[in-house]
């Protein structure tokens, strides 16, 4: 493989010396890598701009001008794959890096084996990136990163992919195996998640961890309990769709609130022979007017599909489902039976 690494360091020793052991790692394992060294975070974003193309970057934190980690919060915004590495003298900023979903920092002075432990890392997880599902879409084929799926949901014909967009393919019951064998790999990948709740089942410990991540992201504080059987009746697919929607409602709900008053309460557990499970948000509103099972939504047409995906699937397996609204406060909770 060819991997682009860039070394970021107002240090000239410091850029030389990190150089020098990218070179020697990539030696001794046959990896071809082209090593660039920046001596500021303005000279790498200018050449980041025109090209695109670096697969790790070693970054200093304490810089003249723009930081290390202004500069990675910058680069997020347009590259959620590039592998960063902090390098610092100070081990007060180690928190700063999961701002920025930082691979790992290393301290100054750089050890070797710590070094080349992280590049193998590092390339390990950019393996595991280049994944990929090949759709059609309107006569197109639509290449999807694995790592960028959040989960997936399908009604009737149609199947709905959750990634860095949506994409919504219409499929025959045989092309459902494309979206099987996304969660084969999902699966087999969940290593690669930071893993913030186990609950004892696979594809729910994917969807809740991917879904408390972007929470987090969004400054806003998951407090989840969940315990669930490695085997349920229910489809991961209609799992997946229920929790993810169940998620991105409440995450909307929650960033109408100040910071310090955004919280999410996830519950799920089995009753007797069924699957319980319940969302409550804080909201900023008061009580919402319900108009059947759903309540007016305050976000505006065309909002809304993915509730009543949500009931569709409940009716279809026969569960039940109360929504409560309070001031101040709104609840979801869904039964489904697993016998």
């Amino acid at each position: 493989m060819n991997y682009n690494i860039a070394v970021c360091d107002d240090s000239a020793a410091d850029r030389k010396y990190i150089s020098d052991m990218v070179d020697e790692c990539a030696a001794g394992k046959g990896c071809d890598v082209r090593t660039m060294a920046f001596e500021s975070a303005e000279s790498f974003m200018f050449c980041y701009d025109d090209k695109k193309d670096y697969d790790i970057l070693l970054l200093d934190i304490e810089m003249g001008g723009m930081d290390g980690v202004a500069m990675a919060k910058r680069l997020r915004e347009q590259d959620d794959n590039v592998q960063i590495v902090f390098i610092t003298g100070y081990s007060d900023y180690i928190a700063e890096g999961y701002e920025v979903a930082a691979l790992h920092y290393l301290m100054k002075p750089v050890k070797k084996e710590k070094l080349f432990s992280l590049l193998d890392r590092a390339v390990e997880k950019l393996s595991k990136n280049e994944k990929m599902i090949n759709m059609e879409l309107g006569g197109e084929l639509v290449r999807i990163p694995i790592y960028q799926i959040r989960y997936v949901d399908v009604m009737g014909n149609y199947v709905t992919v959750h990634a860095a967009q949506d994409y919504t393919f219409k499929m025959t019951l045989g092309d459902l195996e494309a979206v099987k064998k996304y969660l084969d790999l999902l699966d087999e990948d969940l290593t690669t998640v930071d893993t913030v709740i186990k609950t004892g089942n696979p594809m729910t410990d994917a969807i809740l961890n991917s879904k408390i991540s972007l929470a987090k992201s969004k400054d806003i504080n998951v407090v989840a309990d969940a315990h669930i059987p490695l085997k349920l009746k229910t489809s991961e697919i209609d799992l997946c769709c229920i929790i993810g929607n169940l998620f991105d409602n409440v995450i909307d709900a929650s960033m109408k609130l100040p910071k310090e008053q955004r919280v999410i309460r996830v519950y799920m557990d089995m009753k007797n022979t069924q699957l319980y499970i319940s969302f409550t948000n804080f909201t900023a509103g008061k009580k919402l007017k319900k108009d059947g099972r759903l309540f007016h939504s305050t976000k505006g047409v065309g909002h809304g599909f993915g509730l009543v995906r949500i009931d569709a699937i409940v009716d279809r397996l026969d569960g039940y489902l109360s929504r409560n609204s309070e001031d101040g406060a709104f609840t979801t909770e869904i039964l489904l039976p697993q016998i």
